[in-house]
């Protein structure tokens, strides 16, 4: 079962002090960090099993998404 748990996001926004970027979809980019003039986007990812997964049907497009993210 699949689990989106915004309170772990939250917390690991606060732990690596980024920020949340405004009006934050789903999808949109989970955290951003400005740090000397330049803004670095992050996926966050999180679980509760001993293993992680990142995308289901992971293909270009999701590349393309990710291709500038921490």
């Amino acid at each position: 079962m699949t689990v989106q748990d915004d309170a772990r996001e939250n917390q690991l926004i606060k732990l690596f002090q980024l920020e949340q970027p405004p009006n934050r979809r789903r999808n949109d980019t989970d955290a951003l960090l400005n740090y000397k003039g330049k803004t670095f986007y992050f996926e966050l990812k999180s679980t509760t099993k001993n293993s992680v997964t990142t995308v289901r049907d992971f293909g270009i497009e999701h590349i393309k998404k990710w291709q500038n993210k921490h």
